[in-house]
């Protein structure tokens, strides 16, 4: 590997799908290592312990699932569409990304989650405050972005994560239905 980029990003892929299959405590440090093409000295050079790569590993999962969102967004449209269009393609993220659900439902049901470490990101940022002028505008409840996300985003990963196991096939028409009904949760 060429770079400190290339190997972190290789770092993180392999830790992200190993995780997902065999959790936190049951991925060591070395299987990364060996997976990643690098040595357990080199993750300990970017990473103090294990703890601050999955931390790390975390904040760029979000600040990644921000930065697609907000690459759908569009700001010429009303405001309830911009919403619908980026729960689409939520969904459509999770679909596409179930080693990243897998992780995501892991790290923030762990004594791992620390809740205010990627608030800073400016994507993120950027979605909550479409967030803000939506209650501010009173198009959805006035809520805490946390009790937000429960309403919408957390329907749109258990969908993903039934479609994603065979469970269920999510058509079109379904997601359409899936998104309608998580605004339908959160509007005024």
């Amino acid at each position: 590997m060429s770079n400190v980029k290339d190997k972190k990003k290789a770092i993180f892929r392999v830790t992200l799908k190993l995780i997902a299959k065999q959790g936190f405590h049951n991925t060591p440090m070395s299987q990364i290592a060996k997976l990643s093409g690098t040595s357990a000295g080199i993750i300990y050079h970017y990473f103090e312990n294990k703890e601050d790569l999955i931390h790390s590993l975390h904040y760029e999962v979000k600040t990644g699932m921000a930065q697609e969102l907000i690459s759908k967004d569009d700001p010429q449209l009303h405001i309830v569409k911009r919403f619908k269009l980026l729960y689409m393609a939520l969904l459509d993220y999770f679909i596409n990304n179930p080693d990243l659900v897998e992780f995501m439902l892991q790290y923030e049901n762990s004594p791992y989650e620390k809740k205010t470490m990627w608030k800073e990101d400016s994507n993120i940022v950027k979605l909550f405050n479409l967030i803000n002028i939506a209650v501010k505008d009173k198009l959805i409840k006035p809520l805490p972005i946390e009790i937000i996300s429960v309403f919408t985003a957390t329907p749109l990963v258990a969908l993903a994560k039934l479609h994603n196991k065979g469970i269920i096939e999510l058509t079109d028409e379904m997601k359409v239905t899936a998104v309608e009904s998580c605004w339908n949760a959160i509007k005024l």
